[in-house]
Order: C-alpha cells, then sequence, then structure tokens
C-alpha cells in the first residue's frame, strides 16, 4: 500500500541555499493521504481482535497481522483517498559529489508514508486519553 503510494508522489523544489557541502531545499510535495484508511483499518481490526481477546480466544502474531491487512486493503477499496500537499525545508549533506538527506525528518516520512506517522500519532494520543480517564 505504501510503495504504491510512494509511486504517485510529485514533488516541486521551490528553492534551495548551498553552503560547501551542506544545502537546504524548500520542497513542495503532493502525495496520497492514507491517514484515514489506516485509521479506519486500526479501528476495523481492533473491533474484531478485543472480542477475541475477552473471550479468551488466542490470537497469532500472523493472524493479527492478517486481520489487520485484510481490514486495510478493505477500507483502501471503501474510502476515497484523496491527494494533499506539503511544503518542507529539507537539509543535505554532500557526500562523494553526490547529495543525501541529512536527517529524515518525521514531516519526510509522512509524506513517504501517506501520513500514517500522523495518524500513527494521532491513534496513540487517542489511548493515552482513553489510559487517562482510566487513571
Amino acid at each position: 500500500y505504501i510503495k504504491e503510494n510512494a509511486e504517485q508522489i510529485t514533488y516541486n523544489i521551490k528553492s534551495s541555499t548551498i553552503k560547501e557541502d551542506s544545502a537546504t531545499i524548500n520542497v513542495e510535495f503532493e502525495y496520497l493521504n492514507g491517514g484515514p484508511v489506516l485509521k479506519a483499518a486500526i479501528g476495523e481490526a481492533f473491533s474484531q481482535l478485543v472480542p477475541m481477546a475477552f473471550s479468551g480466544m488466542e490470537v497469532s502474531e500472523e493472524d493479527s497481522a492478517q486481520i489487520f491487512l485484510s481490514a486495510l486493503k478493505d477500507k483502501q477499496e471503501n474510502i476515497e483517498e484523496t491527494f494533499t500537499k506539503k511544503t518542507l525545508d529539507i537539509k543535505l549533506v554532500k557526500v562523494d559529489n553526490k547529495w543525501y538527506i541529512d536527517e529524515p525528518i518525521d514531516e519526510l516520512l509522512d509524506v513517504v508514508t501517506s501520513n500514517f506517522i500522523s495518524a500513527a500519532r494521532e491513534i496513540d494520543e487517542s489511548f493515552n486519553s482513553l489510559n487517562d480517564m482510566f487513571d
């Protein structure tokens, strides 16, 4: 899913600043926002796995993964995906006359993973809020 989405990323370098073997480029990306698909898939997977856990049924990692992948495929087919834009400053370093990303920032990883980083962070915050309610 992520690999297919990554193939659809487009970008436009807006500006660059180069100082010796370091550079910063300002890049506008357009990419698929898979966050809603991920959140819905996790919700669907939990709705299947939680009753199994409470019934005492043992679910293997492989079974859990299959339930999640099935939910992901279902949500991908049923939730309309939209493109989103994000503009980032990316630091580069020159090594052996080739430019490389110096430190991949979360926002760049979010672009490459179709907003899965942001979605996972939101899900984690939701669980933390639930834990706080019960503490």
